[in-house]
């Protein structure tokens, strides 16, 4: 891209410089120069470094009214569309919030398509074919920001709508993939657009006949509590949390609720967890792209965790999911000795990402199929 001096930022040059250098986020910062991230590296536009008055005129281009209220107040999360030369429509989920320097900006690529299921990276194919043919029960997808948990559940929830003939109700903030309808009933519903909290949204849900719900994020205990209770009563839920293993998922889940709740909340989680889904992208290998790893604790089929649930021996589980392989079961550090061994990651950065050193490398060590 050309070296630009204007005081005006020209957004849509920067972002069709993103496309053509397949970047999948675009930085905007005072003090710096546009950044896009390619390929998990950080390449500087060559403009000169942003100033306030300029973030601000970025923020206006990108954020809606409502939201560029917001800023003033703090961060954000919404999304925008952009249409390219050949009349192509991008969409884009958008980050905004305030430093001591100014506004700052986080853009990220929402792909065109979603990724099939079959690419994706799951461990077992037996997994996703189990869970997209689920009736009812929670499935939480779990990890870190930017582990691919979005992409997942929009490939799980494309899955159903391709094959079943279901209503699919999602709660989003904000809206990221669209699905078109394909044998599904789809209604797409932001915060602060069309529902006021994923709480509200989901008693919402339950008042209109859904058989799927999405929630993109549960994030406090009233969410929690609704999110459990929808499984409960025959539907199929899919959510998302920030923690990186099945372990913590549960541990975390439990200690939403106050202390008296636990025993209670335990034995619905074992009546009504299906799936525990804690990934990890690792870093580029070979300049074939990132590669997904696992951890998938299968509730639904194990009595075995159900049982444990039930009795708080959170400790144990670890073991059960180390040894029912059969049951689509597998650790993080057992997913990433298989990517290592297969020459998918490079066992070196593998390492990195391991909930337990000496797991892996017994894991690394071993035959597992």
């Amino acid at each position: 891209m050309p070296r630009q001096n204007s005081d005006e930022i020209e957004v849509t040059g920067i972002l069709e410089s993103a496309m053509e250098n397949g970047a999948s986020d675009i930085h905007f910062k005072v003090g710096y120069e546009p950044i896009l991230r390619c390929k998990g590296h950080f390449e500087y536009l060559d403009m000169d470094k942003l100033t306030k008055e300029q973030l601000h005129q970025v923020a206006k281009s990108i954020l809606p009214e409502r939201k560029l209220a917001e800023l003033s107040e703090g961060d954000v999360d919404t999304s925008f569309e952009f249409k390219d030369e050949d009349n192509k429509m991008h969409r884009y989920r958008v980050n905004a919030a305030h430093d001591r320097s100014g506004d700052f900006i986080a853009i990220r690529a929402v792909p065109d398509e979603i990724i099939p299921l079959e690419d994706i990276g799951f461990p077992y194919k037996q997994v996703w074919q189990r869970i997209t043919t689920l009736k009812e029960g929670l499935v939480l997808v779990t990890g870190r920001t930017g582990s691919g948990k979005s992409t997942t559940l929009a490939s799980l929830i494309q899955r159903i709508n391709q094959e079943r003939a279901e209503h699919i109700i999602t709660i989003e903030d904000p809206v990221e993939y669209v699905y078109e309808p394909v044998k599904s009933i789809i209604s797409q519903r932001e915060i602060g657009v069309s529902v006021r909290s994923f709480a509200e949204g989901i008693r919402s849900a339950l008042r209109e006949d859904p058989d799927v719900i999405q929630l993109q994020e549960i994030r406090d205990l009233d969410t929690a509590y609704h999110a459990l209770e929808a499984a409960s009563t025959g539907h199929l839920v899919f959510a998302t949390l920030h923690t990186v293993s099945a372990v913590d998922t549960v541990r975390r889940y439990v200690n939403m609720f106050d202390k008296a709740d636990h025993d209670n909340i335990r034995h619905s989680l074992a009546s009504n967890l299906a799936y525990v889904l804690s990934q990890n992208l690792i870093p580029y290998h070979r300049d074939v792209g990132k590669s997904l790893a696992m951890e998938i604790m299968n509730v639904r089929d194990c009595d075995g965790i159900k049982n444990l649930l039930r009795e708080g021996k959170d400790s144990q589980l670890l073991s059960q999911i180390q040894t029912q392989h059969k049951l689509g079961m597998i650790t993080m550090d057992q997913h990433l000795a298989l990517l290592a061994k297969q020459g998918t990651v490079d066992p070196n950065e593998a390492i990195l990402y391991a909930h337990r050193e000496k797991d892996f490398l017994e894991s690394y060590q071993s035959n597992i199929k």
